[in-house]
This record gives structure tokens, sequence and C-alpha cells, in this order.
């Protein structure tokens, strides 16, 4: 598909408007439910990483739950009910999960570049919902960052449920912006480059 070419400048400007927002969080009732629901998902992904033990990449959550819309707020027990997630809760699983098998991971947001087709197939989807991350040909996504045992960074796509050859701008799925979460401001790797945590880094400055 042909994608709209988009300037430093459109990201840059498209980023400023995220600057306030966190990525997202799951809720908790403190109440039997929620209690039993993240029982349910350490035990089974206890389980699928005993069944996959050459991979570290928890694949089974994209296997379990669709991409697809989210209500907000969400909590743990609605979250794990659902058949579909966005890029936020899976991403939420995901670090669970990563965290589970003793990898330090962080959940980002991005603005990744995608066709025209594409942005109007999902406002078709969303319809009626919240729809806000779309700004064709940028779209908002949530990611995680998982630090492998050398300390390099990978990307990890939870909607897409694999890793990320970052950076790829200005191709299909390309991430053009990326913002790692930490409670304190910390320094991580990408390709031996030392990038600041919870600030706004572009596709250059990461290449």
């Amino acid at each position: 598909m042909p994608l709209d070419r988009v300037s430093r400048d459109d990201v840059e400007r498209r980023a400023s408007s995220y600057e306030r927002q966190e990525p997202s969080r799951l809720l908790d009732h403190g109440a039997a439910c929620c209690r039993e629901a993240r029982r349910w998902f350490v035990a089974l992904d206890a389980s699928m990483a005993q069944l996959r033990l050459s991979s570290p990449a928890p694949a089974w959550i994209r296997e379990q739950y669709e991409w697809g819309p989210s209500p907000w707020p969400l909590h743990w027990c609605e979250a794990l009910g659902r058949d579909t997630l966005d890029s936020g809760a899976l991403a939420l699983l995901y670090a669970e999960s990563f965290a589970a098998r003793g990898l330090r991971v962080y959940q980002a947001q991005t603005l990744q570049l995608y066709s025209a087709q594409d942005c109007e197939h999902w406002g078709v989807t969303w319809e009626g919902r919240e729809s806000g991350w779309i700004h064709a040909p940028l779209v908002y996504r949530e990611v995680n960052v998982v630090i492998a045992r050398g300390g390099e960074a990978s990307v990890w796509d939870p909607a897409a449920g694999g890793w990320v050859g970052y950076p790829q701008p200005y191709g299909y799925a390309g991430i053009l912006a990326l913002r790692v979460a930490s409670p304190g401001d910390e320094l991580i790797r990408f390709r031996g480059a030392a990038v600041p945590t919870n600030q706004w880094h572009f596709s250059e400055e990461l290449e």
C-alpha cells in the first residue's frame, strides 16, 4: 500500500499532543474478581512458558486476544474476559509476562506510519469508540521495550505479536517517534546509543 510522507515537524507536533498522556494502566477492583483474574493469567503464562522454552516471547497472548477496541477505564477482571484488546491493554499483559520471564520491560508510546486505507478501515472499526489515536497517516500505539540480557533494548509490538525491526522510518508500520516510560529517568541502550526515558525520541536519533 502507498504511504503518505510526513515531515519531522508533523511528527514532533503530533508527539507534543501526547506530552501529558501516560501509557495505559489496568485497574484493580481490590476484590476477588481481579485477584482471581491475575492468578489465572500468571498460571496460564507460566504454563505457556514451560511449553515454549526456546522463546522468551509470550506469543500466546496475541493468540488468545484479538487486537481491537477496548473500553477504558479497564480492570483486570474485565480485560481477561474480553475477546479483543487494544495495544495499550495488550502491552500491559505482555509487560507482566516478560517480567515473569526475568526480563526488564518498559511500556512505551509510539507514533507509527500506516497507509490511508488502514487508517480509514480502523476509523470504521472504532466508530463510536475512542478513535483519537488515528492521525492519518500517523497512528498512536503502545508497545513494550524489552532489555535483553546483554543490555540492548528491543521493541515488541503487542498488536502484531512480534518484534519490531527498529528503526524503520517511512516504511510500513515504521516507528517515527518513541517515548519509553519509567518511574524515574533512566538511560536505555538502542544499538549502542544511550537513550533517556520519559521523553520523545525521533527515528533519526535512534538510527
